[in-house]
């Protein structure tokens, strides 16, 4: 499986985007123990390794940069089981995604991407 297709099916991922990162970053601090998608991950290694820098670069910082996810940390942590919960869920989605698209226009705009006035 591609991580896109185990991050769907994997239990503990549940297709959420916060856990998926943390497995990432995992790969990135060489966590020796057993974490979720972590064949799948190390599988396309040299993929991830190639936002390493220089040697003491571990890469995750430049991943989530070259990514624009620096926002991760409004996504949900945990899969929604009541509605309040859901709801909940929803809106921390709508944030991150309403701040990712605005930092990928300003990104557009700083490398003349966008026909989007200032």
């Amino acid at each position: 499986m591609t991580i896109n297709q185990a991050r769907g099916c994997h239990p503990k991922i549940n297709d959420m985007m916060h856990h998926t990162l943390e497995s990432i970053k995992k790969y990135y601090d060489k966590e020796s123990g057993d974490y979720p998608l972590k064949n799948n991950i190390e599988r396309y290694g040299y993929f991830f390794d190639s936002f390493r820098h220089a040697e003491e670069d571990n890469g995750f910082d430049n991943y989530i940069e070259y990514n624009l996810l620096q926002d991760h940390e409004l996504l949900p942590k945990k899969f929604p089981t009541n509605e309040s919960e859901l709801i909940e869920f929803w809106t921390k989605s709508i944030d991150f995604l309403e701040a990712r698209s605005k930092r990928i226009e300003e990104y557009a705009r700083r490398n003349n991407l966008s026909d989007l006035k200032e």
